[in-house]
C-alpha cells in the first residue's frame, strides 16, 4: 500500500493529476500495490460536487481509495493503525475482522479466463437490495464499475438543465 497525503483546501485537481503522473510512472515496478489518499482538513473535501467526482474517478479508474480525517494527528494514527492491522491480519485464520467472507455468485460461471466478471458482479451484490439475478442484469450492461461511471457521467451531460 502507498499511503499519500493531502491537505483538503488544495486545488485537489492539481494533485490528483501529479499523483496520476507519478502513480502511472511508478506503478509497473510495484504491480501490487495500492494507493490510499489521505486527506486532512476541518471541511470534508468530498463535500464539493468536483472534488466528489475527481475522488469517484481516481477510485473507479484508478483503484484508489481516499480517507478524510480532520487533522494532521489523525492521519497519522489512522496510518499507524493501517499498518497495525496489515500485521495482525498476516496472523488471523479465517473468519476474522480482517477477512470477512462476502456473500457469493451462486450461478455466475466459474470461467477461470473471466474472473472479473464474477468479482464484479459479487461487487455489485454488495449494494443493498441488489440479487443476484439484479447483479447479473447490470454486469451485462455495464461490463466494469469504469464501465458503469462512464455511462452515468454521459448521461449527466447530456440531461436537460435541472435534470441531472
Amino acid at each position: 500500500a502507498v499511503l499519500c497525503f493531502a491537505e483538503s483546501s488544495v486545488d485537489l485537481e492539481k494533485v490528483l493529476e501529479e499523483l496520476k503522473r507519478w502513480w502511472l510512472s511508478m506503478s509497473r515496478h510495484f504491480p501490487g500495490a495500492r494507493l490510499l489518499l489521505v486527506l486532512t482538513g476541518q471541511k470534508a473535501a468530498s463535500l464539493n460536487a468536483k472534488n466528489a467526482e475527481l475522488l469517484a474517478e481516481v477510485l473507479v479508474s484508478l483503484g484508489w481509495n481516499t480517507v478524510e480525517v480532520r487533522t494532521p494527528q489523525q492521519a497519522a494514527m489512522y496510518a499507524i493503525n493501517c499498518a497495525e492491522a496489515v500485521v495482525k491480519s498476516r496472523g488471523r485464520t479465517l473468519p476474522s475482522r480482517f477477512k470477512v467472507q462476502g456473500v457469493r455468485c451462486q450461478t455466475v460461471p466459474k470461467d477461470p479466463d473471466d474472473r472479473l466478471a464474477n468479482t464484479w458482479v459479487s461487487q455489485l451484490m454488495q449494494v443493498q437490495g441488489m440479487s443476484e439475478e439484479m447483479a447479473k442484469v447490470v454486469a451485462e450492461r455495464f461490463s466494469s464499475p469504469f464501465a458503469m461511471m462512464e455511462a452515468i457521467s454521459v448521461a449527466a451531460r447530456s440531461a436537460p438543465e435541472g435534470k441531472q
